[in-house]
């Protein structure tokens, strides 16, 4: 029996096209909340980008994974959290300041950026996100996720106890290589004693993989990469042709 599914945002849940969430997905996601279904956010992103992006407007969830799962929480309070090791952070912050690129640091309440430059603006504007205010990088906060801007990550420092999940081609973020979209799903089914055989999951880009392998049925969109349709268990239609929709009646989750 179904109990839960898992959709990230970008490209999922949230076209970039359009700059909206699909009117279908509005309609399912209204569909699962009758059938006491668990709509559940798992995704790359800060909370402080999900209200930029006015997610709640359209769709209401029962849970939040953020920040690749480094950050679960719900209307109770903290699920789970993993933050960066000191160390990774230390080292970052000492790169970045000898080859002076930009980078933002990611906590649990704010977001922050060392320099702006037109290249961060490129970006951020490819994502219809705002580019968080200006700060001195410090360890003084737990650190979740850090994502430096370099039009190539060959050219970035490795990172002892860090992964990297590449989500354009000048940016990626970095987060504890323990962590991933998996590790939060883990825990949220801990926190609901729901097994993995009653999960589903929606996904469109490489940082979806973990968590479209681990759930019951992964589904990768129709706009997702080549790559990532080879780790989906079903492939939908795009996210502008009613893709949530159309598979949840194809695996008869509604009506």
């Amino acid at each position: 029996m179904l109990k839960a599914i898992f959709f990230d945002i970008d490209g999922t849940l949230y076209s970039h096209r359009t700059n909206r969430v699909p009117e279908s997905c509005q309609k399912a996601f209204a569909l699962l909340h009758k059938k006491k279904i668990l709509t559940i956010a798992c995704t790359g992103r800060h909370v402080l980008e999900l209200e930029e992006l006015k997610i709640h407007d359209y769709l209401d969830f029962d849970a939040y994974i953020t920040l690749n799962g480094q950050y679960c929480y719900n209307d109770q309070g903290l699920i789970y959290d993993l933050p960066i090791d000191p160390q990774d952070v230390d080292l970052v912050i000492q790169d970045a300041a000898k080859k002076h690129y930009p980078v933002i640091f990611v906590e649990r309440d704010k977001m922050y950026i060392n320099m702006r430059n037109d290249y961060v603006k490129k970006v951020q504007d490819d994502i219809h996100s705002s580019i968080p205010p200006l700060g001195k990088l410090s360890n003084e906060n737990k650190i979740y996720q850090m994502i430096p801007y370099l039009p190539s990550s060959k050219d970035y420092i490795d990172l002892p106890h860090c992964a990297k999940n590449i989500w354009h081609p000048g940016a990626f973020d970095l987060i504890p290589k323990q962590g991933g979209k998996d590790q939060g799903i883990k825990e949220v089914l801990k926190y609901y004693h729901i097994s993995t055989d009653e999960i589903m999951a929606f996904g469109d880009a490489a940082n979806d993989i973990s968590m479209l392998e681990y759930a019951n049925i992964g589904i990768a969109m129709g706009n997702a990469s080549d790559e990532v349709k080879k780790h989906a268990d079903f492939v939908t239609t795009d996210i502008d042709d009613d893709g949530i929709y159309n598979a949840l009646k194809y695996f008869q989750i509604i009506d």
